[in-house]
């Protein structure tokens, strides 16, 4: 049996939606899947085969059934999928995706992959491998991952897969202790050693990067949020994780109005420090101008470095950081840092940090 279960409505179009989340690349890469299985022009048999006729005993109830609309919503799937009820899943999918797989295969495809009777515990909005922004599932250990689309009250996308995970990587150990790249607390937008906690995994060049951003009673911003001064985290001290030297600085990049993102300068304004042993930290999306360093700077660790902002490929404020064996966003390998005092940053955690050294 395949690990990852592929049901998608390859015919659908794209999402209206499919920019709405903060991110600094354009979609999943094929990486998400081990292997999957796509299915295509498929027939039930059985159901093709079945009388159709309407007799006295069920002319009412048919008639009650073409007149009542349901608007599908995550709450029927979540019921739909722990039941293992893939005749109520096929029933609410769009027309096209319905002549792209049979009830029968969707029936199969949730036995062989979810456990029965265990509820779905949503995550939020995840990016498919196919690039649409879709409603995300998971369950108890994490080992599964749901992503489902609704389009005019229908399921437009479904997809059941078997997260990736990197072992020898996972376990590595950088040689450089680093500390958290702010002063006071910051929630962990993004972070974690799965796809469900932190997109960044799907990638091996920001496998382990996280999204850091300020919140104050569960929220990011105050006001409307249509500007970057309503968000807590832009302006604030971004400060050096860990001794080293400045190679690579960008500052001019302007920020972008909340909401909108520039996916021509990924990173927008960043700092890229070596701390030897091939070990770099890059740090991303500063405030336009705000940089402090030079490149060749000698730094300590604590230095301000400059402050958050919202530039590149960025929807709000926050602060990308991650750690490479090379000085590059675009190549080489994302390692996963070892924070003193043994912190593991994951998605959810509101985390202290270090004090500015440079006020």
């Amino acid at each position: 049996m395949k690990n990852n279960l592929d049901v998608t409505n390859h015919t659908y179009g794209k999402s209206k939606n499919r920019n709405t989340l903060s991110r600094s690349t354009a979609a999943i890469v094929s990486t998400l899947l081990l292997s999957s299985l796509l299915l295509s022009g498929c027939i039930d048999k059985e159901a093709a085969a079945a009388p159709k006729h309407i007799t006295k005993e069920n002319k009412e109830n048919v008639k009650v059934e073409k007149k009542k609309t349901v608007v599908v919503s995550k709450k029927h799937l979540e019921k739909w999928i722990a039941a293992h009820d893939g005749r109520s899943i096929h029933a609410a999918m769009e027309a096209s995706f319905q002549k792209k797989v049979s009830q029968n295969d969707v029936q199969k495809l949730l036995a062989a992959f979810w456990t029965k009777g265990e509820q779905p515990r949503y995550v939020g909005q995840r990016f498919s491998p196919d690039g649409i922004i879709a409603e995300s599932w998971t369950n108890k250990d994490k080992s599964k991952l749901i992503l489902a689309e609704f389009e005019n009250g229908k399921i437009s996308y479904l997809l059941l897969l078997t997260p990736p995970k990197f072992p020898e990587t996972d376990s590595y150990q950088t040689k450089t202790t680093f500390q958290l790249p702010f002063d006071g607390e910051w929630f962990v937008g993004w972070g974690g050693h799965n796809v469900i906690e932190n997109y960044h995994y799907a990638y091996e060049t920001q496998r382990y990067a996280l999204d850091l951003v300020v919140t104050k009673k569960g929220k990011s911003f105050k006001g409307s949020g249509k500007n970057n001064e309503d968000y807590y985290a832009f302006g604030k001290k971004v400060l050096s994780p860990a001794d080293g030297t400045v190679v690579e600085i960008v500052t001019d990049i302007p920020d972008n109005v909340p909401g909108e993102m520039n996916p021509e300068q990924t990173a927008g304004n960043y700092v890229i420090i070596d701390h030897g042993n091939n070990e770099y930290s890059l740090l991303a999306h500063f405030k336009q101008h705000s940089i402090k360093v030079k490149k060749g700077d000698k730094i300590k660790t604590g230095d301000y470095l400059g402050d958050c902002g919202n530039s590149g490929n960025s929807s709000e404020a926050h602060i990308h950081y991650q750690v490479s064996d090379k000085p590059s966003f675009e190549h080489g390998r994302s390692l996963p840092p070892r924070y003193e005092k043994g912190i593991f940053p994951v998605q959810g955690q509101t985390l202290k940090g270090q004090s500015s050294t440079n006020k």
